[in-house]
């Protein structure tokens, strides 16, 4: 948390492009690890993006 108590207001962005994806790699696990970055450095996460690259090809 920044020493003065004031917050950053951040959005996240995660993707996968692929069917196969490894636990670590889930959209899951990148936006929870990167929620656990943002809380560390006093920002607060105010919008998730994700995009699975597959749906795109398939459509």
């Amino acid at each position: 948390m920044p020493k003065d108590d004031t917050y950053e207001s951040v959005a996240l962005y995660a993707r996968v492009s692929g069917d196969r994806q490894d636990v670590d790699l889930s959209v899951a696990a990148q936006l929870r690890a990167r929620r656990n970055i943002a809380a560390k450095n006093g920002q607060i996460v105010v919008r998730d993006f994700t995009m699975f690259l597959r749906d795109l090809l398939l459509e």
